[in-house]
């Protein structure tokens, strides 16, 4: 991977951003910033979209960072800053297994995430905007948006790196010194 100054993590629900991105910014010493921590406030409120969209844009103005997430309404903003997009785009079943994983030790270890909001089983199942429903209701539609965008020609010019097995995601974060505890 070229030494990126601006980085982009996308992927689905559970397929290992956040942890992907956190070694990244380690490897390149890139300060890192979560889409969902500037979207999420406390007990899970939504931030105004005027105000999430200022605090990605003065995110992205800056000279170096890595970010991750999929917010439709910031994403081209982020993609024509970005000089390198990362792209996990695992089975659907690995996938599946990853975040079963993730949402079981969250609820059941009560671990703080954005913005100090925490799992809970009844909310990862609710409709229409549950965790699990969310994760079955886009992983096809990322996929097939990702695949469409890699070849837009505005972002021609971007570093693309595609990771497709959580084998090549680990390999990715060993060959940068940062190597991953999870799969």
């Amino acid at each position: 991977m070229e030494a990126p100054n601006r980085v982009v993590v996308v992927g689905t629900t559970g397929s290992g951003k956040t942890t992907l991105a956190r070694a990244l910014a380690q490897a390149y010493n890139l300060p890192h910033t979560s889409l969902d921590t500037l979207h999420w406030r406390p007990n899970w409120q939504p931030a105004p979209k005027d105000e999430f969209i200022r605090d990605v844009q003065a995110t992205i103005a800056a000279d170096r960072w890595v970010m991750e997430g999929n917010y439709r309404a910031v994403r081209e903003m982020i993609w024509e800053r970005a000089d390198t997009i990362v792209w996990i785009d695992l089975p659907f079943f690995v996938n599946a297994r990853q975040l079963l994983r993730r949402t079981l030790v969250d609820c059941r270890t009560g671990r703080p995430i954005c913005n100090g909001n925490r799992q809970r089983l009844w909310e990862l199942i609710k409709w229409p905007d549950g965790l699990w429903v969310w994760f079955f209701r886009t992983y096809f539609r990322r996929r097939r948006q990702y695949t469409v965008m890699r070849l837009e020609p505005r972002y021609a010019g971007k570093q693309w790196i595609h990771l497709t097995t959580p084998q090549a995601v680990r390999a990715l974060a060993k060959s940068l010194g940062a190597p991953l505890d999870t799969d």
